[in-house]
């Protein structure tokens, strides 16, 4: 732009229909994120057919805009086809970029179409340089960062990926795109599960029900609601302000962000032009300011900042995580619906932005001579395109003149273009029929729109002629002749090769506390999963000073017993030379559910440090924490937990690559596992354990501002007097909501990924030692895993015989049959 921005920030605004994309082009967006029919994370938005999408993208590029296509949902194998043919559709026509969040669409897409610019979503909870580095493999140009990070962070990102590719020609800098406005997640973006589970509807998949915007109560470790909330009715300690970046808007420049984006797909055309009006005004005058000196302070009028408070906006508004990590500040408490919007203001908006999209003026010279084509010029800025018409006759009755030529040929309705200088020359008497005048006039601008637009065609096909993927084949759409407990047997699909193999059954257990651990050790696990995440700092030894109680809400779980001869030792002595290295069980760190910049090295340390330990391996749950493995040459297991969404061939192939074993994904049902699974040795199935539904920023306990910094579980507890708990994790800072009742699958013993994924996972969370030890002893009878022990109790008839009642009576089946929507 010039020496003291390289870049103008591209003002991005939203469009969930036609004339939302309108209003946000005509009100002065730059580009345009939208969605087709499927595959976007705005399912319930109108979205556009694909010939709405053609005409937006030409009308787009007539304007010098960019239109960006939302693909951000989580794909299963059977849809990944469709998907790659509608995308490079679109590519071949100039698309400007995708917006992605599952690795194996951006393989696919970076295959099909390359040269395709491919964004990585929010969704994927970007956090530092880490991710960014990890996902550029799959040839990822720009990141949307998690929305929780601040502004600091979002310059450390920038800087240090700056310094990865600083001196590799083939690499540039990564491009960042934040949000600036709009409703904010409570969740990390791509890490809730909670309106999956609670409410039937997939946030992952586009058709997030909004469960955060219901109301909670806040309640203490035992139960009893806290806080000053406590007397309230019904208070909403989820639902997050809406965000608004006015006022510290020189400070998201200065941090060199790329894309400023407004949220707001669902939201009413009027939302997407006014907000994008106000944002334009604003964007133009903060970097005229800048230029010339930064004279006074930045200021917003109080005016622009009611009007976005009178366009669909929660309570009041806020600048989000940028200056601050938590805090009741963020959160509404009292309402969470929109306010509506203010009638005056939407006619005003309707009456500037609404009615049609932006002209092209263009100039004209016509020649109208009598036994000569006639010929029409047009020309928009240094781009020129000429057209010959019918020749042109003398005429018999009434001749045309001069000013009747121009004025038919000014007739440019269903057009962009609109004339400015039009010189029209004309014989005296001539004739043309109307009709070849409107032939003329059209064949002369279709031209030049398509020379003003042929460069963007150009760079989609100059850089590859690669189609997409064909469909696998063997799948079949449609199962019969099976049972509803087997839904996969003897259908041939990719998953076949993998049932024809029977695994050897393993006993895995997650862990929390000292009395999960020892009940895990007694009941002969094949591995143990310590959550080294529960405590700070983020280090073996803290796994090891670990506590035998931790506060719960039924404190009678906690039993101190012994469970035999694996019982858990004590450590030792300092160092080490820790007691793990003498047991047959595998110990595996768990890192933390959230990566932040400043936990980096903490982290990088329990990595450098885990063999050392006893531990053969570490738990991933982020991006950021695989690549630092990586990077670090770390030589261990590497298991990527269920958060890494494993939900197609090419994701499960690329986690593969890396990864020693793979958690399958909480949200997808057994015969997409099957469809999607390559190396069936390497899944590991949760079959018991309280989902977590939430990996927050938000904490709580701080919203009640009753932060004690020690950690521990706290509730929520629903309109259905459920209790969710709360894991309040002081070491980072942030909360993971858990289900109120535990996922078992113990009534798919007999199906096809029960019996043929060898490895077996349960996850405690509030469980006590006695609790566990029953659980575990359950699995290992259900699955025939080692060390299981003979136990009795009520039978059931099973379709493989009897199966033993569980030691527990709430339980949920989660999505194992049917899958998310």
């Amino acid at each position: 732009m010039n020496r003291l921005f390289p870049y103008k920030a591209e003002l991005l605004a939203p469009a969930g229909s036609r004339e939302a994309f309108i209003g946000a082009v005509s009100a002065g967006a730059d580009a345009v994120y939208l969605a087709g029919q499927r595959f976007g994370a705005r399912a319930y938005a109108d979205n556009f057919s694909t010939q709405e999408l053609l005409e937006a993208l030409e009308e787009a590029h007539l304007l010098g805009r960019k239109i960006y296509l939302t693909a951000n949902v989580l794909t299963r194998e059977k849809e990944l086809p469709e998907l790659v043919e509608f995308v490079h559709l679109l590519y071949e026509k100039g698309l400007d970029g995708v917006i992605v969040q599952d690795i194996g669409v951006l393989e696919a897409l970076h295959e099909a179409c390359p040269g395709l610019p491919l964004h990585a979503s929010t969704q994927l909870s970007v956090t530092s340089a880490e991710a960014v580095q990890y996902l550029r493999k799959f040839g990822i140009r720009r990141v949307v960062p998690a929305r929780e990070l601040s502004l600091e962070e979002i310059n450390t990102l920038r800087r240090e990926d700056g310094e990865m590719v600083r001196g590799n020609p083939a690499m540039e800098p990564i491009e960042i795109e934040a949000f600036i406005h709009g409703a904010m997640c409570y969740s990390y973006s791509g890490r809730c599960l909670m309106s999956s589970f609670l409410g039937g509807r997939s946030g992952n998949r586009g058709r997030c029900a909004g469960t955060c915007r219901l109301p909670y109560r806040i309640l203490d470790e035992k139960g009893r609601p806290a806080g000053k909330d406590s007397a309230l009715k019904e208070y909403y300690p989820l639902s997050m302000k809406d965000m608004c970046v006015l006022s510290i808007l020189p400070e998201l420049i200065d941090a060199g962000i790329h894309s400023f984006k407004i949220e707001g797909r669902m939201k009413k055309p009027v939302y997407a032009a006014g907000v994008t009006a106000i944002y334009r005004k604003y964007i133009d005058r903060c970097y005229a300011w800048m230029e010339a000196g930064r004279p006074g302070p930045w200021q917003v009028e109080g005016e622009d900042l009611e009007k976005l408070r009178s366009l669909y906006i929660r309570t009041d508004l806020g600048t989000g995580y940028y200056h601050q990590r938590n805090g009741r500040e963020l959160v509404t408490i009292g309402k969470p619906g929109y306010a509506g919007t203010d009638a005056a203001l939407e006619e005003e908006i309707r009456r500037s932005f609404l009615t049609g999209l932006p002209s092209i003026e263009v100039k004209g010279k016509a020649s109208f001579r009598t036994g000569e084509p006639a010929a029409l010029e047009v020309r928009a800025g240094q781009v020129r395109a000429k057209a010959m018409g019918a020749v042109v006759q003398p005429a018999r009755g009434r001749p045309l003149d001069r000013e009747e030529l121009e004025a038919r040929l000014r007739k440019t309705k269903n057009t962009l273009f609109t004339f400015g200088d039009l010189d029209v020359t004309a014989d005296d008497s001539v004739f043309l029929p109307v009709s070849a005048i409107n032939a003329l006039r059209r064949e002369a601008l279709s031209l030049l729109q398509e020379r003003l637009t042929d460069g963007c065609r150009k760079n989609a096909k100059s850089v590859g002629t690669s189609q997409p993927n064909p469909p696998a084949e063997g799948k079949t759409e449609q199962n019969t002749g099976t049972s509803p407990a087997d839904p996969v047997a003897g259908e041939k699909n990719p998953g076949e090769i993998a049932l024809q193999k029977e695994q050897r059954q393993e006993l895995w257990a997650l862990v929390s506390t000292r009395a999960q651990m020892k009940a895990a050790a007694a009941a002969g696990c094949s591995c143990v999963i310590l959550d080294g995440s529960f405590l700070p700092p983020v280090s073996p030894e803290g796994l090891f000073s670990m506590g035998e109680d931790l506060p719960g809400y039924d404190q009678r779980l906690y039993e101190k017993k012994d469970y035999g001869q694996h019982v858990f030792p004590e450590k030792t002595q300092r160092g080490n030379n820790y007691p793990l290295k003498s047991t047959e069980i595998r110990w595996i760190c768990a890192l933390p559910p959230v990566f932040r910049v400043s936990e980096r090295e903490s982290i990088r340390s329990v990595i450098l440090n885990a063999a050392g330990n006893g531990f053969s391996g570490i738990l991933v749950r982020t991006f950021e924490e695989l690549q630092l493995a990586l990077q670090s040459g770390y030589e261990g297991e590497i298991i990527a937990d269920a958060s890494l969404y494993a939900w197609n061939r090419l994701s499960m192939e690329a986690l593969a690559g890396d990864c020693s074993g793979i958690v399958c994904s909480l949200e997808l049902e057994q015969r997409a596992v099957l469809e999607a699974a390559g190396e069936m040795d390497k899944m590991i199935l949760p079959v018991y354990g309280r989902i977590p539904m939430m990996e927050t920023a938000g904490c709580v306990r701080k919203t009640q501002n009753l932060c004690s910094g020690q950690e521990g579980f706290w509730y929520l507890e629903d309109r259905m007097g459920k209790h969710l708990p709360v894991r309040c994790r002081c070491g980072n800072c942030s909360n993971t909501i858990y289900n109120a009742v535990p996922l078992s699958l113990h009534q798919f013993a007999d199906s096809g990924l029960f019996r043929k994924t060898g490895k077996k996972l349960c996850m405690f969370t509030i469980e006590g030692g006695d609790e566990t030890r029953q659980i575990l002893q359950y699995f290992a009878e259900l699955t025939g895993s080692p060390g299981k022990q003979k136990r009795q109790g009520k039978k059931r008839p099973g379709r493989t015989g009897q199966i033993s009642l569980p030691p527990f009576r709430d339980f949920t089946n989660g999505h194992y049959k049917t899958g998310a929507l």
